[in-house]
């Protein structure tokens, strides 16, 4: 379960012996820990889908934490490839595929884009319910409001990136390409560039995923990389192969289902959740 759902029931356990809690959200991301509610005298499991989420959670004041690492688990069955080439021509269109709220920071990527349109002729669209109001100001400051559209929500990445010639995509970087918008958008073809929230150096990032997840720190870094994958196809369509790779080959379902049974059966067995299962000698 997730943290929010514990703390509705955790007065009604007596302990937390069936319970593991899944970390969908890096800590720094909440301007208020809900961990902070969870009574400490308890022994606590996680579930991470970052591995630099595991130094956080371990500076949690319980009695004793677990952890296991499990990426976002992707079915790539019936992900299609999709043709991106004829979006390669200006005018170019990106896109940012997230929630509106202060938990999904987005103004360092606006700032990015006032600085992109210095140089190309390119239109933002964001998708992603919530309230675009408290951005209005921003754009209109940085002059934006004929280039940036607010589409409401999407039930398919992939219609939307076919119906708006979506080029190239932006996303938040925690440890992961960009969550599940970001993995979805790669699986389908489309290159990712990321805003780095990670408390890792942008340099560290891009040699731990040999230069396949490159996230950005400025403005001006990330602009200038778009800029530079827009202006030539062929290294941006190799660069959005290479990355297509990576994310199917990494977060298939099928490479982790196994991990995640064996960490329930461990849990049923008051085994470590990483536990190999004991040999049955009968």
């Amino acid at each position: 379960m997730g943290v929010e759902y514990y703390l509705w029931v955790q007065d009604l356990l007596p302990d937390n012996d069936r319970v593991i809690i899944h970390i969908m959200t890096p800590l720094a991301h909440y301007e208020t820990s809900p961990y902070t509610q969870c009574h400490p005298a308890r022994d606590y499991r996680f579930l991470l889908l970052f591995e630099e989420a595991v130094e956080e959670v371990a500076a949690l004041p319980f009695k004793s934490i677990e952890t296991l690492v499990l990426p976002h688990l992707y079915d790539f069955a019936d992900t299609p490839q999709l043709e991106i080439k004829s979006h390669l021509s200006p005018p170019f269109h990106i896109a940012i595929f997230t929630r509106l709220d202060p938990s999904k920071p987005i103004v360092p990527l606006l700032e990015s884009f006032y600085e992109l349109r210095k140089d190309l002729d390119v239109h933002l669209h964001i998708f992603g319910r919530g309230e675009q109001a408290v951005y209005n100001s921003l754009i209109d400051r940085l002059g934006l409001r004929n280039w940036v559209t607010f589409e409401g929500h999407t039930t398919s990445l992939e219609l939307a990136v076919k119906d708006k010639r979506i080029a190239l995509a932006w996303g938040l970087y925690y440890g992961s390409p960009g969550g599940y918008a970001g993995i979805e958008l790669a699986a389908l073809g489309v290159p990712v560039l990321l805003w780095n929230l990670s408390r890792r150096a942008d340099e560290d990032v891009f040699k731990t995923w040999d230069g396949l997840v490159r996230v950005f720190s400025t403005p001006e870094d990330l602009a200038r990389a778009t800029g530079d994958l827009l202006r030539n196809k062929a290294t941006l369509l190799e660069f959005a192969a290479s990355q297509q790779k990576l994310v199917r080959e990494r977060y298939d379902v099928r490479r982790h289902i196994s991990v995640l049974e064996k960490a329930y059966e461990n849990l049923v067995a008051r085994r470590p959740l990483s536990a190999e299962s004991p040999s049955d000698d009968r």
